[in-house]
């Protein structure tokens, strides 16, 4: 999967990982934290919310992991 931290990632590979993950976490403060002081509530609710990101991550792989098992069942 891309972008897991894998043993075959380099230092400097992982670095720019970690530092992705970093970024995303710190804006998604960021943005919490501006809800909080402007008093707007999420557009969602929190378990729609991540439902939602889970739906995300989900069709972000199903291409890849169509491609694999088609590779390893009729290839």
């Amino acid at each position: 999967m891309r972008g897991l931290l894998r043993p075959d990632h380099s230092p400097a590979d992982a670095e720019k990982i970690m530092k992705a993950y970093f970024v995303s976490l710190a804006v998604g403060v960021l943005v919490g934290l501006l809800y909080s002081v402007m008093a707007v509530k999420s557009p969602a609710l929190p378990t729609i919310a991540l439902v939602g990101l889970l739906g995300m991550l989900v069709g972000e792989h199903a291409i890849t992991l169509a491609r694999h098992l088609a590779t390893h069942v009729f290839g």
